[in-house]
């Protein structure tokens, strides 16, 4: 965890700071080994050629460290003409979650509010082409009260990106979207309007990334480890196996945060992913009552059948099996396996290792 006790940025220049964000191919990596070696940014910037290197900082990355862009006043206007503001990683604002990884970004220039990411959130991640499935499985796993409840954060690309926020949208909840490039320019265009819909609900955009910075490949895969830090739980939907998707699950389990993943079917590239993920240990996502008990969100009503009220009331005073329900409700075997079914991914009742339902939860 990176401290920020000692006020880094305390008394810093504004154009200083965009002129350092600026500077091309700045990796996490750099920016910590410069966090850590000087007392504060103002120290940094009086240093020169012989004092970066005297603390171990590479001839490669003294020159890219010195290579600040000296005119920053385009930069400054856009903050201005489209409310992008800065928040540094010791500004009381700063997301705290994100400050406990290992490599958070010193700033973070955003729109909107950047204070509900201090609210319980989860990262939704997944393929820019996903299949009827992928979509379908993500708008039953996500419940109402989920995506009213907690705020949803993505990328703001095609695909499961731009679903898992409309999610968040259509429900009155806030959502954060995380670019890879400047907030001047949304990437992609098409989601130009979905970014306003996002700031106009209460939610946030943010990128570690200055005005005029256009989204690079290797822009992605940094950009995805904030995804990873502003949540204690990232979901994969779908994805294959070399992906940025996956980038974002590596960085979430780097820094010791939960894991969930769809599953979904083997012949499918994009259920590689999951499944692998899946395999690997994370849990898999079956019904929406795992997400809503991970956020300790109280059971919603459930409506029942007639069938499944019976099999309720029964279930109430004793566990039992299936056939003993059968002869219980003069039911097909068949009925009352279905509504077993139904009532398990509810969340309602569950089986036990001995073949027998039990309730988990009152109605």
């Amino acid at each position: 965890m990176m401290s920020t006790a000692k006020q880094w940025f305390l008394g810093a220049n504004l154009s200083d700071v965009i002129s350092f964000t600026s500077i091309n191919f700045l990796t996490p990596h750099i920016c910590q080994k410069v966090y850590k070696s000087f007392q504060s940014f103002n120290d940094f910037l009086r240093a020169n050629s012989t004092e970066l290197i005297s603390r171990g900082f590479s001839q490669k990355q003294t020159k890219l460290l010195l290579s600040r862009p000296k005119n920053v006043k385009k930069q400054l206007e856009l903050m201005n003409k489209v409310n992008i503001k800065i928040c540094s990683i010791d500004s009381n604002e700063y997301p705290l979650l994100l400050k406990e990884i290992t490599d958070p970004p010193l700033w973070l220039f955003y729109r909107g509010d950047i204070s509900i990411l201090n609210n319980p959130t989860l990262t939704i991640v997944g393929t820019r082409k996903p299949t009827e499935y992928g979509v379908n499985a993500l708008q039953n796993l996500i419940s109402d009260q989920l995506a009213s409840s907690v705020v949803i954060a993505s990328g703001l690309a095609y695909g499961i990106d731009k679903i898992a926020h409309e999610i968040s949208l259509n429900n009155g909840g806030k959502t954060v979207g995380v670019l890879a490039g400047g907030l001047d320019r949304i990437y992609p265009e098409a989601h130009q309007k979905l970014a306003e819909q996002i700031i106009g609900s209460g939610g946030v955009i943010l990128s570690e990334y200055p005005p005029l910075v256009l989204p690079q490949a290797h822009q992605f895969p940094i950009r995805n480890r904030i995804l990873a830090g502003l949540a204690p739980l990232t979901l994969v939907v779908e994805a294959v196996i070399k992906s940025g998707t996956l980038t974002t699950a590596r960085a979430a389990i780097d820094y010791n945060r939960d894991l969930m993943a769809i599953p979904g079917d083997i012949t499918r590239p994009t259920s590689q992913g999951p499944n692998f993920l899946i395999s690997c240990g994370a849990t898999p996502l079956i019904n929406s009552e795992i997400l809503n008990s991970y956020y300790k969100l109280s059971a919603q009503k459930i409506e029942l059948t007639e069938l499944g009220s019976a099999i309720v009331e029964i279930l109430k005073t004793k566990s039992a099996n299936a056939d003993v329900l059968q002869n219980l409700t003069n039911s097909s075997i068949n009925e009352i396996l279905t509504e077993l079914t139904q009532l398990e991914l509810s969340g309602l009742v569950a089986l036990t290792s001995n073949g027998d339902y039990t309730l988990k939860q009152s109605v």
